[in-house]
């Protein structure tokens, strides 16, 4: 079984494993901060019952069934009710100060990972593993959150080397990785683990060709995936040469075939890997989810002694892609929110 801990500003630490009456923790790819929700018995006249004090931005810890931590995060919501008895919480991870703070930047021969390096830098978010996708970056993110401006590098490094890229908190510092590099290590079938199913394939989004313009929407080639092509008929979208850059490439990157997805509900056993982010192989023939597909959301719910794990997989692998603004020439500042740091750490947080 899992267990919670909470500890307040003062450094004091409260195991709150058997006192929560539902966990939830679970990750979204275009939400990017995971999150912890639970509830906990309120009854303020009731002498029986242990009452822990918890206040917004103090921390919250959750580790799997071998004592190692998976969640580590930040009280920011609390809910409860005059008629309740109980309290919910929400804390979540690191990530959330990268989606909710804005940046001004412009970044000029910059890769991916200094990108992710500048901005956690500014908003004191410590870093981890950095995937290097190498790159030469150049946009501009004004306005934007910390998030998004991480993720335009990872867009264009994505065009270029055909992986897809997500941010995710190890104990406390922001590591950007390939995602879908990780497969999780229990296969779900119907005989075993999985106990819902529902499969839908699409073609709303697909991308059969790409036609490729000039800065002045001149024709300057097209790319399209042949197949698809004569299958599905002409779903086209227009890609803008930059400048100095092979176009090919990221036209490509733009193509996109039928999307199958599906929504899968897992008996859970202490599995802590089926996450957003990595993979997953599944076997269930009845609905033809047979294969390796990747997780794009997850919730793990914890209740009455039960895990339940309901996932949102794709059989293709997508990222959360953000696009940049374009960079004037004449500028020739390379960032425009100054110092590269405040002096300032999530590190801070990490009460003793």
């Amino acid at each position: 079984m899992i267990s919670l801990k909470h500890v307040s500003r003062a450094g004091v630490k409260t195991d709150l494993s058997g006192l929560f009456l539902r966990l939830s923790w679970s990750g979204d790819k275009s939400t990017a901060a995971r999150s912890v929700t639970f509830s906990v018995l309120f009854a303020p006249n009731d002498k029986n019952i242990p009452k822990v004090p918890m206040e917004l931005g103090e921390m919250i810890f959750v580790y799997d069934d071998d004592g190692k931590e998976i969640f580590r995060g930040y009280l920011f919501k609390m809910s409860k009710s005059l008629s309740g008895s109980s309290i919910e919480y929400t804390a979540y991870d690191g990530l959330r100060y990268l989606t909710q703070s804005k940046v001004n930047r412009i970044f000029k021969a910059a890769t991916a990972a200094s990108v992710a390096r500048t901005v956690c830098a500014e908003i004191g978010v410590p870093v981890g593993y950095l995937e290097d996708a190498g790159g030469n970056q150049r946009f501009a993110a004004l306005n934007r959150s910390a998030y998004e401006a991480i993720m335009i590098g990872y867009t264009g490094a994505s065009k270029t080397t055909g992986h897809k890229y997500i941010p995710r908190m190890s104990a406390g510092r922001l590591s950007v990785i390939r995602k879908g590099a990780r497969t999780a290590a229990v296969m779900l079938t119907a005989d075993t683990n999985l106990t819902e199913a529902s499969y839908t394939e699409s073609i709303e989004d697909a991308v059969t060709a790409v036609k490729i313009v000039d800065k002045n929407d001149n024709y300057v080639g097209e790319v399209t995936a042949a197949d698809n092509l004569k299958r599905y008929g002409r779903l086209q979208e227009i890609y803008q040469q930059e400048e100095k850059k092979d176009p090919y490439a990221p036209a490509r990157a733009m193509l996109k075939g039928a999307e199958r997805t599906a929504n899968v509900t897992v008996f859970g056993n202490g599995q802590v890997d089926l996450i957003t982010g990595n993979a997953v192989r599944i076997q269930d023939q009845l609905t033809g989810l047979v294969g390796l597909f990747y997780v794009d959301s997850d919730e793990h719910v914890w209740e009455n002694g039960m895990q339940t794990i309901t996932l949102t997989v794709n059989f293709q692998n997508l990222m959360d892609e953000q696009e940049g603004g374009e960079v004037d020439s004449g500028s020739s500042k390379a960032s425009s929110s100054g110092a590269g740091s405040t002096g300032y750490s999530l590190d801070n947080f990490v009460y003793p």
